[in-house]
């Protein structure tokens, strides 16, 4: 196939989000992320990062939040509470198919954020929008932080408290339950063992589902922060991967969570594109 129809293809993010709900992370998402380091310009281009490859409309970044806010985090709410107490069963089931099309409400409320609510800023040159693009993302990166990494911690800290540092107060069966064997290692799939309920089932889905696109995740972030060399960048914005990077990536994934890590990647990224072109510009100057 064309690499520009792939391109195309990969780019429409909303149409392969609906297909993750609809088939499963844990086979479209690497399916997309593979698709992603083959076609796309900013891995393939064999020409250095600049910031305007990077450069994103300012109204739909700043649109993300919200966005993702109304479109994903609401409905989300909506579908966690209970039934009958506060919802009814046919209110729930609702709400759950509502969330199911989570990625479409996300870019509807992106979209009339961008057209309707962001007003339109003219810059007197590229350079001056693209001062200004950095920070806008610096704002996006910290909100998408700020939901993945309180989770992480959560769930981490409940589990080694259950396992580790507090079995005490927590009664066998959530000792069982909730170590950081059962809670985040799934049963080898090639064995016979069988799972004793629907609810243990999905369990080791979710895990295996959790598993595979953290992986994924993972090895698409390095890719993209360490496949092209970035121009001008300091000995701490390297652009290949040593075994001092290794070791913070293997750190950043135990503190902050798998795609908490590839997200601080991408943001690294970010950082030293834009930090390069600004030591190039200002050497331009002088």
């Amino acid at each position: 196939m064309d690499p520009i129809i792939l391109t195309s293809i990969n780019s429409s993010t909303t149409i392969w989000g609906l297909l993750t709900q609809c088939i499963g992370f844990a086979v479209m998402g690497p399916i997309y992320l593979t698709l992603y380091l083959f076609t796309s310009p900013l891995i393939t281009s064999s020409t250095p990062l600049i910031p305007s490859a990077l450069s994103i409309p300012e109204g739909v970044i700043t649109g993300i939040p919200f966005g993702t806010t109304i479109g994903f985090i609401m409905p989300t709410i909506l579908m966690s509470l209970p039934a009958p107490s506060i919802l009814s069963v046919s209110s729930k089931i609702i709400a759950i198919l509502v969330w199911q099309a989570f990625p479409l409400w996300v870019t509807v409320y992106t979209y009339i954020w961008s057209n309707a609510l962001w007003p339109k800023i003219e810059y007197a040159s590229e350079a001056d929008a693209l001062a200004n693009q950095l920070s806008i993302l610096r704002h996006v990166y910290k909100f998408a932080l700020a939901l993945s990494v309180p989770a992480h911690l959560a769930t981490v800290t409940l589990s080694l408290s259950a396992g580790v540092f507090c079995p005490g107060m927590f009664t066998a069966f959530a000792q069982s339950e909730l170590n950081p064997i059962s809670a985040f290692i799934p049963p080898n799939p090639f064995s016979d063992v069988k799972a004793a309920s629907v609810a243990q089932g999905s369990q080791w889905f979710l895990q295996y589902d959790y598993a595979i696109t953290s992986v994924a995740y993972i090895l698409w972030a390095l890719a993209s922060r360490y496949a092209k060399p970035v121009v001008n960048a300091n000995k701490n914005e390297s652009s290949s991967l040593g075994i001092g990077a290794a070791v913070e990536v293997i750190g950043k994934v135990a503190l902050l969570g798998p795609y908490a890590t590839a997200l601080t990647l991408i943001w690294d990224r970010d950082e030293a594109v834009f930090a390069g072109a600004t030591a190039v510009s200002e050497k331009k100057k002088a």
